[in-house]
């Protein structure tokens, strides 16, 4: 699994996805493009939830790279996400199905 610490923009805007997430889990990206993803978030043992989110490529450089404000932003509500807490990403299983999980660094 990746990792990475929220920032101010991620939460309250888009997620910016880091360069090597693009490496390990999309290394085909092209620029301009927008790929739907299934993303679950295991709450409990019991419990998962399933998320839409759209992996949006933009401008020249395809290695700079967001989750579209709409999925995402369901996600940082749901779970009352801020700056400093880490989500942690991986394979789910099928091709575009993924997991995330986070932990919480309140300061």
């Amino acid at each position: 699994m990746s990792s990475k610490a929220l920032t101010e923009n991620d939460v309250n805007e888009r997620f910016t996805v880091p360069v090597k997430w693009l490496d390990q889990y999309w290394p085909n990206i092209v620029n301009n493009r927008k790929i739907p993803l299934k993303v679950v978030h295991q709450v409990t043992l019991a419990k998962e939830i399933w998320y839409d989110f759209v992996l949006s490529t933009r401008g020249e450089d395809q290695k700079n790279a967001v989750f579209d404000l709409k999925g995402w932003s369901k996600f940082v509500k749901a779970n009352d996400l801020r700056k400093n807490d880490v989500v942690y990403f991986g394979k789910k299983g099928g091709e575009d199905h993924y997991t995330i999980m986070v932990e919480r660094k309140y300061v």
